[in-house]
């Protein structure tokens, strides 16, 4: 099997707008209720406001007394101005939804200095638009009051004495020509991203200053979506699977909503109303969507019904044949199936904790390739390995991170579709798995 890259292409590029605090002396937060993005007017809540004291070289901040509010009705179009792929959906809850985190201040030849990163606290993916892939803008965390100078005299600007301006450039997002500084990165749920440098000039006779700042980042999601089901199922014919499925808001958030399912191409399975479903007799691949009123199609499950499953323990030694007649990888096409390349298919059930190896030798014929997938059919971390020396080999490491049924898929990284130069080969291997503790 040969891993290939899916690319997967959204229209429109849009993003989600998230408040946040700079907590450097003391952690905060802002526990305001996720306002849900909906069709209504939606409205920036608790801004965060900082104050910053150069002399005792702190920062702390707070939610301010009243909150800011932005009109942002996509049906009315009332709302401001935010060039493409901007969304202008803005939300509060600092150490909620983001979390800025600042270390190292250094105040130094009229310079404010520190390091900043920035935490992803919400359901999904930021700094993305198709949730597998950064975008080259990033997340941008912009000012959107200040720096001021709150007591002393003097100013406290952007200016580099050295030349040119500290910020890394300036957008609209609230109001024109704001000043932000850019994380560029994926970060999923709980990620936290490499530090990034702030720096601010003051007037000598500066002895406080404040400012308020936003997270601006793009989503997979801006409106919400339907999770819950499985990304890779792997079926015997006529085995059964509950799909289930939530309705989230964008931030991750549970909410009310009918799930809808529907399967293409029609046919090699069937899918009840309540998400139960049914493989067909025969083998094949389909997709199965799940929406819920507007949020039309967001997650898929891929299924692959394979005549094949045997279900293995720690200590097997299996002897198999990679032919013609074995079923579609599952995870060839850059972690979903792929008619092209053929696979053994095998399961085993692991516990959250447990550590596992995996070994597969060919004779020779063809370059082996073993893929471990999780209960939800996602590849593990280093969980694809193939081996021109005949050897595959996945070794014990991470502990295994859910209790559930995982599968093991071992085939060759040529494909077997006969208008290719690289047809695929025949040829025998065994399979050794063993469990740790």
């Amino acid at each position: 099997m040969r891993p290939r890259t899916r690319v997967a292409r959204h229209a429109n590029a849009r993003a989600l707008c998230i408040a946040a605090l700079l907590p450097l002396s003391a952690a905060c937060f802002d526990a305001s209720t996720p306002t849900r993005p909906d069709g209504a007017s939606l409205s920036v809540v608790s801004r965060i406001d900082c104050t910053a004291s150069v002399v005792g070289r702190a920062v702390a901040c707070a939610p301010s007394s009243a909150a800011s509010v932005i009109v942002d009705d996509r049906q009315s179009g009332t709302r401001f101005t935010a060039p493409a792929p901007m969304r202008d959906v803005i939300l509060g809850n600092q150490g909620g939804y983001v979390k800025l985190t600042s270390s190292n201040i250094n105040v130094a030849g009229g310079v404010f200095a520190f390091d900043v990163t920035l935490k992803n606290l919400i359901g999904q993916a930021i700094g993305t638009t198709n949730g597998f892939s950064a975008t080259t803008y990033g997340s941008r965390v912009f000012f959107s009051d200040g720096p001021r100078m709150t007591s002393g005299t003097g100013s406290v600007d952007f200016v580099n004495p050295g030349g040119g301006f500290f910020y890394d450039s300036t957008g609209t997002f609230t109001n024109a020509n704001q000043p932000f500084f850019r994380y560029v990165g994926l970060l999923n749920p709980g990620d936290v991203s490499p530090a990034h440098t702030w720096r601010l000039r003051y007037d000598p006779g500066v002895l406080t200053f404040a400012f308020s700042v936003f997270v601006s980042t793009p989503v997979r999601f801006p409106d919400g979506y339907v999770d819950g089901n499985p990304y890779v199922l792997t079926l015997n014919p006529a085995e059964t699977a509950n799909l289930g499925g939530t309705v989230r808001t964008v931030v991750g958030a549970a909410t009310s909503g009918s799930i809808t399912y529907a399967d293409s191409p029609s046919g090699i399975v069937s899918v009840a109303p309540s998400g139960l479903l049914t493989a067909g007799s025969a083998n094949g691949i389909t997709y199965v969507s799940l929406s819920s009123g507007s949020l039309t199609n967001y997650f898929s499950t891929a299924v692959n019904v394979c005549a094949s499953v045997p279900t293995l323990t720690s200590g097997a030694l299996v002897a198999g044949t990679i032919d013609g007649s074995d079923c579609a990888s599952s995870f060839a096409n850059g972690g979903r199936p792929d008619p092209s390349f053929l696979s053994d298919m095998y399961r085993i059930s692991l516990t959250a904790g447990q550590q596992i190896a995996i070994t597969m030798t060919g004779d020779g014929s063809f370059t082996p390739c073993v893929i471990l997938a999780d209960p939800d059919g996602k590849q593990l971390t280093g969980g694809f390995q193939c081996a021109p020396a005949n050897t595959a080999t996945i070794p014990a490491g991470a502990p295994m991170p859910t209790t559930g049924v995982y599968t093991i898929e071992a085939g060759q990284s040529n494909d077997f579709a006969t208008s290719s130069s690289a047809v695929g080969y025949t040829g025998n291997y065994t399979l050794s798995v063993t469990v740790t503790p």
